[in-house]
């Protein structure tokens, strides 16, 4: 009885799941536009799509007053896949940048043990200028993300947008800390073997501005931690007024009692 009783239970779940990922599948355009810009266009979809995905509990609407949006599970899911494939593509391109430095700085070893000056100096000037990239790459993003912080919270309509641009540039943020870590300072050391320019070159300066990134991107996470309180507790009061309406217009006829006279 027991394991029949199992197997009916394993056979609903796998009908369901499978049901609910088929919706995923059909209207995942739909579904990712609105993870994207944080409501969902009620117009793309049919009553009746609407319907099973609210019944699914793909959809939501928060209270009456909000738009349609994704199950906050459902937007997590989708926030840490896409995380990991920028993290990857955030690493791989810093990984790749380091490859190419290595490689530059055999070749202006090479150029100079053979007694080729000239050469020597083109790799050198090379390298700087794969050093420089690297260095902008990460100044680039953190201009991105001031930029997201001056002026893309002030273009959503509500605290819920709010904090869901707050957390996807704290994901951003996490990518380009996790790009840091990738450089080492001791292989650079290593790298340099003693000579003055390429220590200075990747040691010195490339420490130096690394430092600088590295501080700014604290700073940005000062400030969207900040946002993100400030929109919580915004939050929470716009949440106690909503359920106060909705209370109201269950009972109309309520009155508050009169408060006792203090003694």
């Amino acid at each position: 009885m027991a394991d029949a009783a199992d197997r009916n239970l394993t056979s609903s779940l796998f009908t369901i799941g499978a049901e609910r990922l088929a919706l995923l599948g059909k209207y995942h355009k739909v579904l990712m536009q609105g993870y994207l810009q944080g409501f969902v266009e009620e117009t793309e979809l049919s009553d009746s799509a609407l319907k099973k995905l609210i019944a699914a509990r793909i959809l939501w609407r928060p209270d009456e007053t909000q738009s349609l949006t994704l199950r906050p599970q459902l937007s997590e899911l989708i926030a840490s896949m896409v995380s990991d494939e920028n993290r990857r593509q955030v690493n791989a391109d810093v990984a790749q940048k380091l490859e190419q430095i290595h490689n530059r700085v055999q070749a202006y070893k090479e150029a100079q043990f053979k007694g080729d000056y000239t050469v020597a100096e083109m790799q050198l000037q090379r390298l700087t200028e794969l050093v420089h990239d690297l260095s902008g790459q990460f100044e680039e993003a953190i201009d991105s993300l001031w930029n997201r912080l001056n002026t893309d919270f002030g273009f959503v309509g509500s605290l819920n947008e709010k904090i869901r641009e707050n957390e996807r540039a704290q994901q951003q943020l996490r990518r380009l800390l996790d790009g840091l870590q990738l450089i080492d300072f001791n292989q650079m050391i290593e790298l340099a073997e003693g000579n003055s320019h390429l220590r200075k070159l990747l040691v010195s300066r490339l420490q130096h501005q690394l430092s600088g990134h590295h501080g700014s991107l604290l700073e940005v996470q000062k400030r969207l931690i900040a946002l993100l309180a400030k929109f919580r507790q915004q939050q929470s009061r716009s949440l106690l007024i909503n359920n106060m309406v909705s209370f109201l217009r269950q009972h109309p006829a309520y009155s508050p009692a009169d408060y006792p006279p203090s003694q």
